[in-house]
């Protein structure tokens, strides 16, 4: 109902990341999706292209979370361009949305051009998350996942060591 009362502006295209946000925080992909699918179906940031693609990139995650793997290509297409304009200012929009390839690679057979995507976006991924140890943990640890299941154990230890000197600079060591 909230997406029913809101305007196509860009705060409104806020309002619903943020909704978005809160419920994937709390594990409640369903609602997400509807509310993110909602908002696009309604025209909410239409006016803004960074709304949009901040829209259309949780679409994309949700789509993913959900295992609607064939919304995910057209949803990351119609979000990378914008991003791409302005990489610096982008950072993190661009992480994410390696993130989201390297998921849909992994999904239609293409699992080691996942690891080199992965692997590829740490750098980036280590300036972006520079403040979110939780989801550069979770980076090394997917990037691992998907190495074992790639069967590029040689490559492991390198992003061990990420995850060891993140976890002695934060002081999250067991």
């Amino acid at each position: 109902r909230l997406v029913d009362t809101l305007d196509t502006s860009p705060k409104s295209a806020d309002l619903i990341l943020a909704l978005f946000d809160l419920y994937s925080t709390l594990e409640d992909s369903a609602s997400a999706d509807a509310l993110v699918v909602k908002a696009l179906k309604r025209g909410i940031g239409k006016d803004d292209a960074v709304s949009t693609a901040m829209l259309k990139m949780r679409a994309a995650s949700s789509a993913a979370a959900l295992g609607r793997t064939e919304e995910m290509p057209a949803l990351i297409a119609a979000a990378e361009p914008v991003f791409l304009k302005d990489p610096k200012r982008f950072r993190y929009e661009l992480v994410d949305l390696n993130l989201a390839k390297a998921q849909l690679l992994r999904r239609t057979g293409k699992l080691e051009d996942g690891v080199k995507l992965l692997v590829s976006t740490i750098p980036d991924a280590e300036i972006a998350y520079a403040e979110k140890t939780r989801d550069l943990m979770t980076l090394y640890n997917n990037t691992l996942v998907y190495m074992v299941e790639a069967n590029q154990l040689a490559a492991m230890p390198a992003i061990f060591a990420r995850a060891e000197a993140l976890m002695k600079r934060t002081g999250t060591e067991s």
